[in-house]
């Protein structure tokens, strides 16, 4: 938090969305902006380019960052006390790793869509949906703590152990064949 001169006892959220920009980030960041709650917002366009132009432009109520492409979202995931993200492979992966509570939105058809569902069937993520929306998940993580250790023991849980030892096992052994 410190990198990025945030408050570092004020619940921060990182919203990221994809690394082209996927998904109606100005309405949801209008939304959290609209909520009483105190917290402050990292916010990543991507690569899409009228989204972080729309976002600069516009005055919030909440200290709020905006940013076009990066190479340190582990960084502002490092700040972060949740995510607000699509459901790909890389962010997710990420996220578990980190223990970073989600809240998914816009899962592209497919290989998202079924992230999305097994994350909130192992317990470990909130997703947004036309009657569930953004600002309603993030106070639900915001007024009950409890709610976010509860995600972040089922990422724990599902997190493969031992994975880079496995992952090495398999190329030694494909290099013997």
């Amino acid at each position: 938090r410190e990198r990025f001169s945030l408050d570092p006892d004020k619940f921060t959220i990182l919203c990221m969305s994809g690394s082209m920009g996927y998904g109606n980030m100005v309405q949801s960041m209008l939304r959290l902006d609209n909520m009483e709650e105190d917290f402050q917002l990292l916010c990543i366009c991507g690569r899409n380019e009228k989204t972080f132009e729309k976002l600069s432009s516009m005055t919030f109520k909440k200290d709020v960052r905006i940013f076009g492409f990066v190479d340190d979202g582990d960084v502002m995931m490092d700040a972060a006390d949740c995510l607000i993200t699509k459901p790909g492979g890389l962010s997710t992966t990420e996220s578990m790793t980190k223990g970073l509570p989600m809240i998914l939105v816009n899962p592209i058809p497919g290989q998202e869509e079924r992230n999305s569902e097994f994350f909130v069937n192992s317990g470990a993520a909130i997703r947004v949906t036309k009657h569930y929306p953004v600002d309603e998940a993030v106070y639900m993580l915001y007024h009950f703590p409890e709610r976010l250790d509860s995600i972040k023991r089922a990422m724990a849980d599902i997190l493969p152990k031992n994975a880079t030892a496995a992952i090495t096992d398999l190329i030694l052994g494909l290099e013997k064949q």
